[in-house]
């Protein structure tokens, strides 16, 4: 009987790492040995060799073990060349560098004695201001305005700019908190269905036999209209056949 493609298929899929365990993170070349009599698998030479620390380098030098060190005879007896000499001088600040400036600064003897011009007295006074005389006269606190100022006319543009900004004819102001109820409807007479509709509904609990699941019999006989049997119909394109 020829094997067809459904018995390919049925067929599991084979399990290459069957009886090979893979705690390393090397992989394998070979699988390894058969364990012993107590249950544990021998290491091979590969991993035998890689679990050995790694040895140090030949020309390695540990740290320094003392700060002082032994300095050889020809150092000690070695004399610097002038390259050597020259770069070892410190190097020299710029020409243009100053030294900080002193908090404290130095008047010349000739600056103590010097006596000063009319001139120099003259600009030496504070400016004095005939606005700011004839404020500090004033005890009620008021800024003092000049006569000038108060005989200018303002021109036709500065008129229109000083008024006020007019409101939208559309705007309504804030509603008052307390407003006054109309004689109507003080003494308007309410009817049945207003007091129903003016009572809020009135829920039992769950521990009190509310069952939030029950259907009431108006909905039970409810018809759906064409226009809520249009809506809940779903769209053709996210709609498929049932495959058989």
């Amino acid at each position: 009987m020829a094997t067809t493609r459904i018995d390919l298929l049925a067929k599991p899929k084979k399990n290459f790492q069957e009886n090979l365990p893979r705690a390393s993170v090397y992989w394998l070349d070979e699988p390894p040995q058969q364990p012993d009599s107590n249950g544990c698998y021998v290491l091979s030479p590969r991993l035998a060799r890689l679990s050995h620390s790694r040895e140090l380098n030949r020309s390695f030098k540990s740290d320094r073990p003392s700060p002082i060190w032994v300095v050889s005879e020809s150092a000690l007896k070695a004399v610097a060349s002038n390259r050597v000499i020259q770069l070892a001088e410190a190097k020299p600040p710029s020409r243009e560098w100053l030294p900080d400036r002193s908090v404290y600064s130095e008047v010349s003897e000739q600056a103590k004695h010097s006596v000063p011009s009319a001139r120099v007295r003259q600009l030496a006074q504070p400016k004095m201001r005939k606005d700011t005389e004839q404020q500090s006269t004033q005890t009620d606190g008021s800024s003092f305005i000049s006569e000038a100022t108060l005989k200018a006319v303002a021109s036709p543009r500065v008129e229109v700019l000083a008024n006020p900004k007019e409101e939208h004819h559309s705007f309504h102001h804030d509603r008052h908190v307390i407003w006054k109820v109309p004689e109507a409807s003080q003494c308007l007479a309410v009817t049945e269905h207003t007091l129903k509709l003016a009572t809020p509904k009135v829920r039992r609990a769950l521990f009190e036999g509310y069952d939030p699941y029950h259907v009431s019999e108006a909905a039970k006989q409810a018809t759906a209209s064409a226009r809520v049997t249009e809506l809940s119909t779903p769209l053709p394109r996210k709609t498929r056949p049932k495959k058989v």
